[in-house]
């Protein structure tokens, strides 16, 4: 039984489909897509019976593989969230066509699941478009041109010729220097298990655009990130068995070419390392206990050090990392969360090839904030009913250290709108709101802070032993919304470059808000509070030009929003003048 409401890909032959085996393999995709998106609704916001009544936003388009339409193809949104969830999707029909219906305002990132494809012009960071929606707006001939993607395939063994299995297998694009062009393809951000070898030490990635690549297995020790582990590691190695990726293999890769025979040879499996130590008061060296401690990668040339992994402390106050490769490491109080009023430098060290024991912090007494958050002007209930779910945050950054750290701390906010921070390292401390981790949130910002009726800026003064109270935290909650459209003159945007444009509030204590600029010139930037914003629109990546050449200045403009309005701005840009002198 098919589902309901699917086009019956079972009944096109092969001459109905757009290349030979497309219809087949679309219909395994869409099974797949299925699957993963199976818990969510087919439209696109779920509405209580006393609800507002629901959007009807769309967006439509077709999707072809060379000039034929392509049936079958899984189209989703995502809205602009840290849940990545798919808000709505759609199958395209037997003309290739497709709807995506109920869509509330907002941005959203539109794109084809399908897997052993690639959608030509999409970012290998972000595939697919984006797309700004205004408030019940349809937006038409949003398209997806689908072209084959490569299959590259090989076998990893280790020294003694056996299969090296679940070991993830990397790709290293090329750009037209032969120089790495950084970015990995589209398929391994959605398909990590595809770049897994198996059981016999074979991989195969597949979906992979066409291009000029090196492959590559194991840890690159320069890489800043830290891989834990029992069962030891592989040091990096390209094909066929080199260390160095000067050296290595490179793939040439066809649209729609399979290049066989990849093979790689590993070194030994490297030990992991096990590094202990404890937690001591920097006065008393007594041990402190119920506390926790963060620890990350610090490469010898980094100037920033930002720790991020969190591992509790026992009673004693003695911590264990396990699993760690050769590397240096930093390793610090857990400030941001329940840290006992304490705060820490951090403390480097480096595995070489033993454990490392009988490290030490020595924890010093914080500085103590607390005040109450009061709303300013906020009426709109459903703001009011969120205001349990925000958190107050302080950061303190270290500024007698060569290498950038900082410490930081946060507070739920209780019924009677009060809040407690501890464990602040003495400095220039800054407040903000934690609103990342729920969308609804963002609308809020802080309007001013104040101590017994002082205001005070950010970056104010906080002293060792001298615990800051009485402070007022003033904030407010945006429905204003800057809607633009971008005009370009002069040229045309390379495929990979994006355009932001980024408001800031003048006299504001947060930071701006910004947005893509969708694949029609068009951005939304909403949840703004009334005010002056001044307008920054910024490309990425940033042109490189040899002198004298430089780049121009970046275009700004300045706007009024008002509660509850739509403000509409215009950017004009000439790439004419990008690059004089």
């Amino acid at each position: 039984m098919q589902p309901r409401n699917w086009l019956n890909l079972s009944k096109l032959n092969q001459e109905d489909s757009p290349v030979p085996g497309l219809t087949s393999l679309l219909w395994c995709s869409l099974i797949l897509a299925t699957t993963i998106l199976s818990p969510f609704s087919s439209t696109a916001q779920g509405q209580s019976p006393d609800a507002r009544p629901k959007p009807t936003g769309s967006i439509s388009g077709h999707v072809t593989v060379g000039d034929k339409p392509a049936p079958g193809v899984m189209i989703a949104a995502f809205a602009e969230n840290p849940n990545r969830r798919p808000v709505a999707q759609a199958t395209s029909d037997y003309d290739g066509r497709y709807a995506l219906l109920g869509l509330a305002p907002g941005q959203y990132n539109v794109t084809a699941l399908v897997p052993a494809f690639v959608v030509t012009g999409s970012s290998p960071t972000a595939p697919g478009k984006t797309v700004a929606l205004a408030l019940n707006e349809t937006v038409e001939s949003v398209d997806f041109k689908l072209v084959r993607g490569g299959v590259i395939t090989g076998r990893v063994t280790d020294s003694d010729n056996r299969p090296v299995m679940e070991e993830r297998v990397d790709l290293l694009q090329l750009d037209e220097n032969g120089n790495s062009a950084n970015r990995q393809p589209r398929g391994s951000l959605y398909n990590y298990q595809m770049n897994l070898t198996d059981d016999r030490g074979i991989y195969r990635l597949y979906g992979v655009p066409a291009g000029r690549y090196k492959v590559s297995v194991g840890t690159n020790p320069n890489s800043g990130f830290v891989t834990t582990g029992p069962r030891g590691y592989y040091k990096q190695t390209f094909s066929p068995d080199t260390n160095e990726a000067a050296k290595a293999t490179v793939v040439e890769l066809s649209e729609g070419g399979e290049t066989a025979n990849i093979d790689i040879v590993v070194g030994r499996r490297a030990s992991t390392y096990r590094v202990s130590g404890r937690i001591v008061d920097a006065d008393t060296r007594e041990p402190v206990t119920a506390t926790q401690v963060a620890y990350g990668s610090m490469p010898k040339d980094a100037t920033y050090f930002g720790a991020y992994i969190i591992l509790p402390a026992n009673s004693k106050g003695e911590f264990r990392l396990e699993g760690l490769e050769p590397g240096r490491y930093g390793v610090q109080l857990a400030g941001q969360y329940d840290s006992g009023g304490y705060y820490s430098d951090p403390t480097f060290f480096e595995v070489v090839d033993a454990d490392v024991s009988n490290l030490e912090l020595k924890a010093m007494r914080g500085v103590g904030l607390s005040g109450v958050v009061i709303t300013d002007g906020v009426t709109n209930k459903e703001a009011l009913a969120l205001l349990s779910a925000l958190r107050v945050s302080a950061s303190v950054p270290n500024t007698s250290s060569t290498v950038r750290t900082s410490t930081s701390g946060s507070s739920a906010i209780a019924g009677d709108g009060s809040f407690q921070i501890n464990g602040l390292r003495p400095g220039k401390a800054s407040l903000y709101l934690q609103t990342y981790a729920n969308p609804a949130l963002q609308g809020f910002s802080i309007t001013r802070i104040e101590r017994d009726g002082v205001e005070q800026h950010q970056g104010f003064d906080i002293a060792a032993g001298q615990p800051i109270a009485r402070l007022q935290v003033f904030i407010t909650y945006g429905t204003g919304t800057i809607r633009g459209t971008i005009t370009i003159t002069g040229g045309t945007l390379p495929g990979d470059a994006r355009l932001t444009v980024r408001a800031n509030r003048q006299g504001a204590l947060s930071a701006g808000n910004s947005a893509q600029v969708d694949s029609r010139g068009h951005f939304a930037i909403s949840n703004l509070a009334p005010g002056t914003y001044e307008l920054t629109l910024q490309r990425y990546p940033v042109p490189q030009y040899q002198p004298p050449k430089r780049p121009p200045p970046p275009l700004k403009q300045t706007v009024s929003v008002a509660e509850g309005t739509e403000t509409e701005v215009t950017f004009t840009l000439d790439l004419s003048a990008e690059g004089g002198p």
